[in-house]
């Protein structure tokens, strides 16, 4: 995958960052065997916008290949082996991102339609119950 255009952080991918970061405890409920990377992880993880992302796939037997357009991908930066970034285009589908972070995160990356509903739901409603079930 190759992120192409100007990289930059903008409002969009703040709020991005900001709802991975609030949600990082509702996608660790699963055994330790499933998970790969931990919440240090998770919440480390820079979002970047860029202008477009292709993916390209080379069928090795003919050589034949092909490209697509994804709006969302998480990348391990060059420089630094421990960071990683999630670069997204200014409208990204949900699922793209829930469909990373699944892959990074999991064993099992079937749990992508799952993590899109949590990343997309309204939040203040969990932390409105938290408070009045633990006040």
């Amino acid at each position: 995958m190759i992120p192409i255009g100007t990289i930059c952080i903008i409002d969009h991918s703040k709020k991005v960052q900001v709802t991975i970061t609030e949600r990082v405890p509702l996608f660790y409920h699963y055994s330790k065997n499933d998970i790969k990377k931990g919440k240090e992880w998770l919440k480390g993880l820079k979002v970047k916008e860029v202008d477009q992302i292709v993916t390209t796939y080379v069928l090795i037997t003919t050589n034949e290949t092909k490209k697509d357009v994804t709006s969302a991908c998480i990348l391990q930066d060059e420089r630094k082996n421990s960071s990683w970034t999630l670069y997204v285009t200014s409208n990204p589908e949900i699922l793209d991102i829930s469909q990373h972070i699944a892959k990074n995160i999991l064993h099992i990356t079937s749990m992508a339609g799952y993590f899109s509903y949590l990343y997309t739901f309204k939040y203040t409603s969990i932390k409105f119950e938290k408070k009045r079930i633990f006040s």
